[in-house]
């Protein structure tokens, strides 16, 4: 599975950077998620490293090269001078048919 910035897959994502937000305004960024498997993937679960950070939308399930919207919230607490990075988790399984 892969991460980009871009519908047409040619800016991967290989950390997710939030930029600078001020704090108490809620920023979403949409990534497209990418699987470049042969297999089915289900019962997907993403999850981040951060509280500020929440996960709006993603897919429970993709089919075999398939893409899909993430879409995630910042919402910082306090104005920082860097921006945010942050990882982000992903469990589910693949079937192979």
């Amino acid at each position: 599975m892969k991460i980009y910035l871009d519908k047409e897959l040619t800016k991967e994502v290989h950390d997710l950077e939030f930029g600078t937000v001020e704090a108490g305004t809620k920023k979403q960024f949409i990534f497209y998620v990418y699987n470049d498997s042969l297999g089915e993937l289900v019962d997907l679960v993403f999850s981040i490293n951060s509280k500020e950070v929440k996960i709006i939308s993603a897919p429970k399930q993709m089919n075999p090269k398939g893409i899909s919207e993430l879409i995630i919230e910042y919402n910082p607490l306090v104005t920082i001078e860097t921006g945010l990075k942050a990882d982000i988790i992903i469990e589910g399984h693949t079937l192979f048919k």
